[in-house]
């Protein structure tokens, strides 16, 4: 995920609290949210510039929502609740703990949160390429309804007793 779909992506789900969010997602946006801090805070200190706080408390305002969010679909990536997200609230220790469950790779495969958006199963009961869904056979195999040999009434029967 490149850093602008990282940054659309959260814009987008900004009050999506289910389903997961990629490692990339989450520190993507991060970075922008400590640039665009750390560019007003300076102008806000060097020019005592009461017009920079105003930008700064607005900026802070308007990505508190999707910060919360995207973080809460983090967790939910490397398996824990959002809830979790709460630990923030435990100094030093809750916050260490965060930021080590944050630095995760993602959990492969389904969890009780949905499909890893980087480890996408391959078919599942849909059928991949080239095979059928849930393991089907594609060259035939059992008859529909538990139908004997020669009862299919003229279904194709996938080459299997076969009469010229």
């Amino acid at each position: 995920m490149s850093f602008q779909e990282a940054i659309q992506s959260v814009f987008q789900k900004y009050i999506c609290f289910s389903g997961r969010a990629r490692r990339s997602e989450y520190w993507y946006f991060a970075l922008l949210n400590w640039a665009v801090s750390a560019v007003l805070t300076a102008i806000a200190r060097n020019f005592d510039s009461s017009l920079a706080s105003l930008f700064l408390t607005l900026w802070n305002i308007g990505v508190f929502l999707p910060g919360l969010g995207v973080c809460w679909r983090r967790l939910h990536d490397i398996g824990r609740s959002g809830a979790w997200y709460f630990l923030n609230l435990i100094p030093l220790v809750g916050q260490i703990i965060l930021l080590i469950w944050l630095c995760k790779d993602s959990q492969p495969g389904w969890n009780q949160y949905g499909d890893s958006p980087k480890y996408p199963t391959n078919g599942g009961g849909y059928g991949g390429y080239g095979q059928g869904g849930y393991g089907q056979n594609p060259y035939g195999g059992q008859n529909p309804y538990g139908q004997n040999n020669g009862q299919n009434n003229g279904q194709n029967n996938g080459g299997y007793n076969w009469k010229p």
